[in-house]
């Protein structure tokens, strides 16, 4: 878990619940390197969404500049963009 990142994640406003949500747990999950490699289908249990919802929002995320989706052979992964998010937080 990355407490520095999540805390960053909680003091900052999203214009959209679900994306403030769905950071943290991605967060939470991620490791030293702010890199979250659970399942979307885990994250969207987690988070209490549909799988329809759960794209939508990771899309918008990476759209929005606040994660990258890295793919490889064996799974997906979600870069978390630190830098974004705290940009966002000052702006405020």
């Amino acid at each position: 878990m990355s407490m520095q990142l999540l805390q960053t994640v909680m003091s900052t406003q999203f214009d959209n619940p679900k994306y403030k949500l769905m950071l943290a747990q991605m967060a939470h999950e991620a490791d030293e390197n702010d890199t979250c490699h659970t399942a979307i289908g885990d994250i969207a249990k987690q988070c209490c969404l549909n799988l329809g919802k759960t794209f939508q929002c990771i899309q918008d995320l990476e759209q929005a500049g606040y994660i990258k989706i890295e793919k490889n052979i064996r799974d997906v992964c979600f870069k978390l963009n630190p830098a974004r998010i705290s940009e966002k937080s000052v702006r405020q």
